[in-house]
């Protein structure tokens, strides 16, 4: 599956914005190094990759409070889901479940991880 993303990612791991379309490789090497970066515990996990579907109302309606608003032409977005587990300092197993979605026109939307 191909996906134009207008973002290109450099060794260091920073998303830049280029005009070069992306594909969904590369989408989830910007998802993989954000992941990584922020929870060390879950290098090595390989994600699942699912598409996110966005609410548009129809027009004239507005949507509920808080909810975000699809504008057309705003692009894609994609779920990467890591699965992975630490240990506690009981030596308990924790699961430890992080997503970060990715959107084909902006790069990185948000991470957030389970407790």
């Amino acid at each position: 599956m191909d996906v134009n993303l207008r973002v290109a990612v450099r060794l260091t791991g920073e998303a830049i914005m280029s005009d070069k379309p992306m594909d969904l490789h590369h989408a989830e090497m910007l998802a993989r190094q954000k992941a990584y970066t922020l929870w060390p515990e879950l290098v090595g996990v390989a994600p699942t990759v699912a598409p996110r579907q966005r609410f548009l109302p129809p027009n004239g309606h507005s949507p509920a409070p808080g909810a975000a608003r699809a504008q057309p032409g705003e692009g894609e977005e994609f779920v990467f889901t890591f699965r992975g587990q630490i240990r506690t300092p009981e030596g308990h197993l924790l699961p430890r479940i992080a997503h970060v979605v990715i959107n084909t026109q902006r790069g990185v939307v948000k991470e957030i991880v389970s407790k």
